[in-house]
């Protein structure tokens, strides 16, 4: 038996995946399909796909240690103290790499959790007396014995200090706006003028087409930098997303919620996990957006102009040139770009989103805004509804900041001033009065 998660696009625009057998019979797995439809139908597709990938690596299991699932659980001999072991032991490998290497610890976790979920509602339905005392106690124990086998989280508190710490550093954070000063059409170093490769340490004539996705690429940069929204939110932005300045008013981009698409042909769709919101851009970055689609864009064979067309979109030729970029086009596109400069090593789209929050916590401190006012924005900047867990988060890097801040300027008085703490001696033993 060989599994593989197939992703499709229903008519209406909704998405989802199923567990199929591409070596048996090529039909999708009876009772991962049914769970995943009956039980998880309210969840969003990408929910259900990570759902589904923890079954794949169950029935995987199962597959390799010859044990059939259905006919242990119709019998009532479900998994012995040693299979469980083995079983977490093969959800902690690190499948994708195929090193050896294990993930983490709250991921195992997680996967634990579905899997105690999942074989409940199996044996529910294998067995039609299942809430029986005798029954129930087996279920129930082997959920217990998965549950026990959940990697030690660690410090809830000093997790969360860590993430929210994240940000760019000083040489990541120059690095990045040098890129998109290049890309200015006033800056004289323009590589548009200059036919400059940005990357390359010499000049070199490059083509409209190099140019061009350069400039997409810079473009979608500087958007996840300037507003800190997430990819997911920036691959989905179309046409009448961008408003451009008028009557004395910034120019916005607005962020909407665009799940299960059906004019988004992708099936692996970028979707917007937070509220709708509009927010305003600066004088840069809308000239940079004026640029991209009245030249670079426009230029691209297939693509679409009405309100409803992407604004990222594929310009290699090919089938999809013209149309709506995949996450991990974008994603191969920034690889090349942090390959280019070893100052970006490490940076990642969701890391803009964190160093974003950084900024704005800099500026409240400056604002002199209140905790509360400080809040609200936030909230409404990230998408966050009223009160929510991640905004205070970040006020708890503010007020580690501050401390951090007047804690040093403490140790820096008591370096200088220790000089005059020091207490008299009048003996040769140092022995004070």
């Amino acid at each position: 038996m060989a599994l593989r998660i197939k992703d499709y696009k229903a008519r209406d625009g909704s998405r989802f995946s199923l567990l199929m057998d591409t070596e048996g019979d090529g039909f999708p797995l009876y009772f991962p399909t049914a769970y995943i439809s009956m039980r998880l139908a309210s969840l969003t597709a990408n929910t259900q796909r990570v759902n589904l990938y923890c079954l794949k690596k169950l029935y995987d299991w199962a597959n390799e240690k010859k044990i059939d699932l259905d006919h242990r659980f119709a019998t009532k001999k479900l998994l012995t103290v040693p299979e469980v072991e083995s079983l977490v032991q093969s959800l902690s490998t690190n499948t994708k790499e195929l090193d050896g290497t294990r993930i983490k610890g709250a991921r195992v976790s997680y996967y634990l959790d579905i899997l105690i979920d999942y074989l409940g509602w199996l044996f529910g339905h294998w067995i039609k007396d299942s809430n029986s005392e005798e029954n129930r106690f087996l279920i129930e124990r082997l959920q217990a014995n998965l549950a026990e086998r959940k990697p030690k989280s660690g410090s809830k508190s000093q997790a969360k200090r860590r993430r929210i710490a994240k940000k760019l550093t000083d040489e990541a954070d120059t690095a990045l706006l040098e890129l998109f000063e290049s890309f200015d059409d006033k800056n004289p170093e323009n590589p548009k003028k200059e036919n400059l490769e940005y990357g390359t340490s010499k000049i070199e004539p490059v083509s409209n087409f190099k140019h061009g996705l350069a400039f997409r690429n810079a473009l979608a940069l500087r958007i996840l930098y300037d507003i800190g929204i997430r990819l997911g939110e920036l691959l989905s932005l179309r046409y009448s997303d961008f408003i451009p300045a008028s009557a004395g008013e910034h120019a916005y981009i607005r962020i909407e919620r665009n799940h299960d698409d059906e004019f988004d042909r992708r099936i692996n769709q970028p979707v917007a996990k937070t509220l709708g919101r509009t927010l305003p851009i600066s004088e840069q970055l809308e000239q940079m957006m004026f640029t991209y689609l009245g030249t670079y864009r426009a230029e691209i064979p297939n693509v679409g102009f009405d309100d409803g067309s992407f604004i990222f979109v594929n310009h290699k030729g090919g089938r999809n040139q013209g149309r709506e970029i995949e996450i991990a086009t974008f994603r191969s596109a920034l690889a090349v770009i942090i390959s280019r400069d070893k100052r970006l090593k490490g940076l990642h789209p969701h890391l803009l989103r964190h160093h974003w929050n950084y900024r704005f916590s800099q500026d409240c401190i400056k604002r002199g805004l209140s905790d509360q006012k400080a809040r609200e924005e936030r909230e409404h900047w990230m998408g966050w509804v009223a009160g929510s867990q991640s905004a205070l988060d970040y006020d708890l890097r503010s007020i580690q900041q501050s401390a951090n801040e007047h804690g040093r300027a403490i140790a820096s008085d008591t370096a200088r001033n220790k000089s005059d703490r020091k207490r008299p001696t009048n003996n040769r033993n140092g022995i004070g009065d």
